[in-house]
């Protein structure tokens, strides 16, 4: 069985254990949704490229009926060059971004995330993309997430690393490094240049 298949497995029964703890009243069919919780959990560890503590402390705050998490990135430019920042999590590279918070604005977010991961200011100019991850994304993803890409652009600041990024950079479409696939793709970039080359471009969407 692929990867994209036990994901999808992962997915079905973690909806099914959600619903069923978030709905149902009997302690017994409330242990036995417990125990498919247990085995999605289970899946999840063996599919993710995540380390194992931090997939499991993000699947027990996971709770509830499920519904798609939100991730904006963010697209800043110099010259012909995208700012990506490097992750600790796998070495490797992606545009600035993460969960947007209760409360906050879509735009604030990517915003946020630009200036905790690389210490760059910059503010949202327009909204280049919603993209459904699961649909678009090169690796398998546990969660089902709508990715919001928006160009921003730089206005001050200077480089300095975080807690969840080691360094950052800017870099052209014909020398990207590696990137980091659970996070960003290479189409997604591309689609961010396509849209600063022509910014009269309407916003994408699935």
């Amino acid at each position: 069985m692929s990867d994209s298949e036990l994901t999808d497995w992962y997915r079905r029964l973690r909806t099914v254990a959600q619903y069923g703890l978030t709905y149902s009243k009997d302690p017994y069919d409330l242990e036995r949704f417990r125990e498919v919780l247990a085995i999605s959990e289970e899946l999840a560890l063996r599919l993710t490229q995540e380390p194992g503590p931090r997939v499991s402390e993000a699947l027990r705050l996971e709770l509830g009926p499920p519904s798609p998490k939100l991730d904006a990135r963010a697209a800043v430019f110099r010259d012909d060059r995208v700012l990506l920042v490097r992750e600790t999590a796998d070495g490797n590279w992606s545009l600035p971004g993460g969960w947007i918070d209760l409360g906050e604005a879509p735009g604030d977010a990517a915003a946020r995330e630009v200036r905790e991961e690389s210490g760059y200011e910059c503010a949202p100019r327009k909204l280049i993309a919603v993209v459904d991850w699961g649909r678009h994304s090169p690796v398998p993803q546990l969660f089902h997430v709508y990715k919001l890409l928006f160009w921003c652009e730089l206005l001050g600041g200077e480089p300095k690393p975080s807690l969840e990024t080691s360094e950052s950079g800017f870099f052209g479409l014909d020398d990207l490094p590696p990137l980091s696939l659970t996070r960003v793709s290479e189409a997604m970039i591309q689609l961010a240049f396509r849209h600063r080359a022509a910014p009269e471009l309407p916003t994408e969407f699935d």
